[in-house]
């Protein structure tokens, strides 16, 4: 998920134009970890895509995005973390995956 949230930033967001920063934070506690990604670009009208990726699998959106056009890496990051939102602007994304203990036998 945040392999493509990064080349999204760089690729879509920045258009690979140098000079073109990408920041990332990075938050830890013990509940879960948190990256936010963002780029310098003007951003995008993200919920299609969301809506989008909640509502179809893979091969549908595979099958679209030869009219409609992308959505595959949102579906991807979806299925990856526990929660992704995107700031109004569309040109950051906040990913979050929930810390989990393992579960112990009993007696153990």
């Amino acid at each position: 998920a945040f392999r493509e949230a990064l080349d999204n930033a760089a690729r879509h967001g920045n258009k690979f134009q140098e000079g073109k920063l990408v920041d990332v934070r990075f938050l830890l506690d013990r509940e879960k970890a948190t990256l936010i990604v963002e780029d310098e670009g003007k951003g995008f009208d993200w919920e299609p895509y969301i809506l989008r990726a909640l509502t179809k699998d893979a091969l549908q959106i595979v099958r679209e995005q030869r009219t409609v056009g992308g959505g595959l890496g949102i579906l991807l990051m979806l299925k990856c973390v526990d929660k992704l939102e995107y700031n109004s602007a569309g040109n950051a994304v906040t990913l979050s995956k929930l810390i989990r203990k393992p579960i112990r036998p009993a007696g153990l």
